[in-house]
């Protein structure tokens, strides 16, 4: 297996996606070192998103998750505890790959923040075996509903969601990546929220020895009726301070209401091998 192992998306889960939690599972690619034996590591970030999401008004979201790994030989384990501020007229509500639209604008502006939903996932790599191929990652990752509803800040029910990465290293360190995945959606009372496909596509490479520069391409259905399908695009670049000691930015543009109109983001990662 040439000595790798992850280090730390999904979309983030896509990502998204939220700052942190996008970089850490959202991209294979972002997560991998030639390092041997398991890792422990743990990731903090903050992310600001505004956007009006096909409102009047827009919507203001903070995002800082707390996140712990475990990874093996294959295998790796996260999960994620985010604190979440929203303010906006209510056309959104907050989740692990992104704000979730559920509808019209409420009365008002309002305020609301507190615990978002905890998110758990679990991965694992396939070794092709053959340095000429590229290598996959099978993902799955389950949105626990710790949010509260009736603040706003999710939907109050389980989410589920699968994916596949693929991404190889070519010669110089540029590394083409893609994701296609499946999110399932749990309905709040009075809605109907999709399940829907996502899937991004992108390339990272090396800037210096410690820092590294991409950019994803991102795409998701819509996850109410009458609403545009999600695009963006995400620039990003991750700065390895120190052997245990990492740093993630990110900022997104969104193409579609969907989408925030911008965001922004820094994560940290400090790992104990």
């Amino acid at each position: 297996m040439r000595g790798i192992k992850i280090q730390s998306h999904n979309r983030l889960t896509a990502a998204v996606a939220l700052g942190g939690l996008f970089l850490t599972s959202h991209f294979p690619v972002q997560a991998w070192a030639q390092s041997d034996g398991t890792e422990i590591s743990f990731s903090a970030g903050v992310s600001y998103l505004t956007g009006d999401f096909g409102a009047d008004q827009d919507t203001d979201i903070f995002f800082a998750p707390a996140t712990i790994q475990f990874t093996g030989d294959r295998f790796r384990f996260v999960g994620t505890v985010p604190y979440i501020r929203i303010e906006g007229p209510g056309i959104v509500v907050g989740g692990p790959g992104g704000p979730i639209i559920i509808g019209s604008p409420g009365a008002g502006v309002t305020t609301e923040s507190g615990i978002g939903d905890v998110v758990l996932s679990a991965y694992y790599l396939i070794d092709p075996g053959s340095e000429a191929m590229p290598y996959f990652e099978i993902g799955g990752t389950v949105k626990l509903p710790t949010a509260n509803e009736n603040k706003g800040l999710g939907t109050g029910k389980t989410d589920f969601a699968a994916h596949l990465d693929i991404f190889k290293e070519l010669d110089g360190g540029t590394t083409p990546f893609a994701t296609i995945g499946y999110r399932f959606r749990g309905d709040p009372q009075g809605l109907n929220l999709k399940n829907s496909v996502y899937a991004s596509a992108g390339a990272s490479f090396p800037v210096s020895e410690a820092l590294k520069a991409g950019v994803s391409f991102e795409y998701e259905q819509k996850s109410i009726a009458g609403v545009d399908d999600l695009f963006e695009i995400v620039p990003f670049l991750s700065w390895q301070a120190t052997d245990s000691l990492r740093f993630d930015f990110y900022a997104s543009v969104g193409l579609t209401d969907s989408a925030a109109d911008f965001s922004a983001g820094l994560s940290l990662r400090l790992s104990s091998f």
